[in-house]
């Protein structure tokens, strides 16, 4: 079931603005692929928006659109509440 949740931050600029509504779908039997935008609890158990950068055996890399790098460290999918499917 989808959830609906309110982006706040500059770090998805320009594809989200603060005060966007995020549909957010678990992803259930599918898996992540790159390029998705999702939500996801952070290693200090922050909720993020940002885009999967890469996967790799190690696990999931993350960045905002406007950030230069990628996050300092990487998730896995039970790491994540859910794909956005529309804001």
């Amino acid at each position: 079931m989808p959830e609906s949740l309110i982006y706040t931050g500059p770090s998805m600029k320009p594809t989200l603005k603060p005060g966007d509504i995020l549909e957010v779908t678990p992803y259930g039997y599918n898996d992540p692929q790159e390029g998705d935008v999702i939500v996801f609890l952070s290693n200090n158990k922050t909720q993020v928006t940002h885009r999967i950068a890469s996967i790799n055996k190690d696990g999931i890399l993350t960045k905002g659109d406007n950030n230069s790098d990628t996050d300092l460290f990487s998730i896995t999918k039970s790491d994540i509440s859910g794909k956005v499917v529309c804001a």
